[in-house]
């Protein structure tokens, strides 16, 4: 089903559109939540929803915050847990399904650290490799680079996300990692070129660096931000989705 904006269409369209959906997807940033607080008419709309069969659920990009913080800012509009989806869940669902036991290298924020680690994974970040500020030369950048060599050789995943103390040196190490260690993953989170975080604030995400690290590498990412197939993968299996011409999606631009 392709894109509609519902200010451009009559209430009977928007009526027969729910009507032929089984399943409501919600992006949560800038349509449910503006500024941490509910839109208003949201909760009740869900409720209606909810009250005539249709399954629910929550997806965002956001790695900022856990699934946790999360539900207590959903709380007006009664969200569980299980039905808030991010990169973070869509990662532990493929990890844990493929019984993955290797480290993971990982840029991202400190929740989506804490999330990994807490799920018995050991996170390596460009933190724990660093023991100082490094020399601006490049005999400096050979030594971390040899470094990450020797300490990563468990690696198996590359992780990227969003990282508000992202640096150059942790790219390096990403790409020294895919370059020189064998079978080593390249997985992604959100990989926005951008967003729009108000009052005219534009956010700038890592896609740039994504794309980077495929032609470095020469490898294909695994997605597990929207609309990548490894949270479509999660979302499916968990609310048994069998037909995507049935589940709305409802988000804030195309």
């Amino acid at each position: 089903m392709s894109a509609i904006n519902v200010d451009e269409v009559d209430g009977e369209v928007v009526k027969n559109l729910i009507n032929s959906v089984d399943t409501v997807l919600f992006d949560i940033d800038g349509v449910l939540v503006i500024q941490n607080q509910i839109v208003p008419g949201a909760a009740e709309f869900i409720e209606k929803l909810r009250n005539i069969g249709k399954k629910i659920a929550y997806v965002t990009n956001n790695t900022l915050k856990s699934p946790e913080t999360i539900k207590q800012i959903l709380a007006p509009i009664k969200a569980e847990l299980d039905e808030i989806n991010n990169p973070i869940t869509a990662l532990l669902e493929y990890l844990q399904r493929i019984d993955y036991k290797k480290d993971i290298y990982v840029i991202g924020s400190r929740a989506c650290k804490k999330l990994l680690t807490d799920a018995g994974f050991n996170v390596i970040d460009y933190k724990s490799l660093r023991i100082r500020d490094l020399e601006e030369d490049l005999n400096a950048i050979r030594e971390l680079s040899r470094k990450a060599i020797e300490r990563c050789q468990n690696v198996g995943m590359v992780f990227l996300d969003y990282d508000i103390n992202f640096c150059q040196g942790a790219i390096q190490v990403a790409q020294v990692i895919l370059s020189n260690i064998a079978n080593v993953q390249l997985a992604s989170g959100c990989l926005d070129d951008w967003g729009n975080i108000g009052s005219n604030i534009i956010l700038s995400g890592p896609k740039y660096y994504g794309d980077a690290l495929e032609r470095w590498s020469k490898k294909k990412t695994i997605g597990f931000g929207k609309p990548g197939q490894g949270l479509v993968n999660l979302i499916c299996n968990k609310l048994n989705i069998t037909d995507g011409q049935r589940v709305l999606m409802i988000g804030d631009r195309q």
